[in-house]
């Protein structure tokens, strides 16, 4: 590991042997993972989530009335809730996949304080968004 925390390709590649074989996990803060310019987002993921529960409230008040529409209110809000934690999961999905597939990615992700790692064998783990070194906690794994 350079002094300036930056991994080169073989450091990386040994990294990412280690997030494989499970020693190190790579984790996702969803709410970051999930704005517009991350490589994981899709913004007509979220429209769909947000105007599909809108639709839903409206065509349910136009075709049972009000009263049925009031009662549809809460379910619709749960449908749309749902549909929003599914949408962050896949934005993060993608933004993980992205970010380990070189160490440029996976440093670009890190300084946007989008990806953090534990290990999974001692617990320790340095999140990027609190400003935890990533050489630190590389040189500090038992496993490497």
């Amino acid at each position: 590991m350079e002094e300036s925390g930056d991994m080169d390709e073989r450091e990386f590649a040994s990294f990412k042997r280690l997030v494989d074989g499970g020693k190190i996990a790579v984790g996702v803060n969803l709410t970051s993972a999930n704005v517009p310019g991350m490589p994981g987002y899709r913004g007509y993921e979220n429209s769909l989530a947000m105007w599909g529960s809108i639709v839903a409230v409206v065509l349910v008040f136009i075709g049972y009335g009000w009263l049925i529409g009031l009662l549809s209110l809460p379910i619709c809000i749960g449908i749309f809730l749902i549909a929003g934690r599914i949408v962050q999961k896949r934005a993060g999905g993608r933004t993980k996949q992205w970010a380990l597939h070189s160490a440029s990615r996976f440093r670009t992700a890190w300084d946007a304080g989008v990806v953090s790692v534990r290990d999974t064998e001692s617990g320790r783990t340095a999140i990027s968004a609190r400003g935890d070194s990533l050489g630190e906690f590389l040189r500090g794994t038992e496993c490497a």
